[in-house]
């Protein structure tokens, strides 16, 4: 017999896979990847002037557009590149938010606010307009950082540790880019340095906290550990991790089992 359903009772809504996927990225790191998706689309469906998302301290300053001062990190032309840069923020940041910064979302999106500062100021005397390949580099820098001497691979097998992933990076692109100096890229690097020493070595020799999260980020994102200073020295599963550049950093024992996504891409 058909099981009975009873008045009024509606089967159960189906699942809608990718909007549970979207949704379990963590919260910061979803923000990061909408952006990244969004602004650069924008300009191709013709929503938007892609001049008008660049950074221009004239427009910001004259004109109050400061909307540039955020789009400016995501302008990206859409092509292969572009997706694995995407890959490879949605990897590493996820696993930076999912485990060195668990219960301290507040603390994460200070260390993206603060980067992003220092790249913009930097941006002013440098004259750039662009610095999509700054924050992920930022990202980048601090994985490699909080995971030292995880072995990593770039392109064609070349085996490292992960201290020396943005050396790569910023080698690799140099060179694919015909000489031209990665500005963008050093300055994510250069920001990300400055903000791990002010929360990490700096408290450590003077006893002195210079960064601190402000508590309006506390209170938008509460913790739900106790910890609330410095970052977690988590680097639990460390052995038998596969990085390759474009690419995602890839715990062994990972959600994300051991898949091999193909071949390294071009960073940036």
């Amino acid at each position: 017999m058909p099981p009975y359903n009873a008045p009024n009772q509606r089967p159960p809504a189906p699942r809608n896979e990718l909007l549970e996927f979207y949704h379990s990225i963590p919260p910061i790191t979803r923000a990061l990847l909408t952006a990244g998706i969004v602004v650069p689309l924008a300009p191709m469906l013709g929503l938007a002037n892609i001049y008008s998302l660049l950074l221009s301290w004239k427009a910001v300053t004259t004109k109050f557009q400061l909307w540039r001062l955020a789009t400016c990190f995501f302008v990206n032309r859409i092509d292969i590149n572009w997706a694995f840069n995407l890959f490879f923020i949605y990897r590493s940041s996820s696993q930076l938010e999912q485990e060195q910064f668990l219960g301290r979302t507040a603390d994460y999106f200070y260390f993206i606010i603060v980067t992003s500062g220092v790249q913009v100021a930097a941006a002013y005397l440098l004259d750039q307009h662009v610095l999509s390949s700054g924050l992920m580099m930022a990202v980048s820098y601090l994985w490699s950082q909080k995971y030292r001497g995880m072995p990593v691979s770039f392109m064609f097998g070349l085996r490292f540790q992960a201290q020396y992933l943005p050396l790569v990076q910023i080698g690799y692109e140099f060179l694919m880019g015909g000489g031209g100096i990665p500005i963008a890229s050093m300055l994510g690097c250069a920001s990300a340095y400055l903000y791990d020493y002010f929360t990490t070595e700096y408290p450590r020799a003077a006893g002195v906290r210079l960064l601190e999260t402000p508590n309006w980020l506390r209170s938008l994102f509460p913790a739900t550990t106790g910890n609330r200073g410095g970052f977690a020295n988590n680097v639990a599963g460390a052995a038998n991790v596969n990085v390759q550049a474009g690419q995602a950093v890839e715990p062994a024992n990972s959600i994300f089992g051991r898949h091999q996504w193909g071949r390294g891409q071009r960073l940036g």
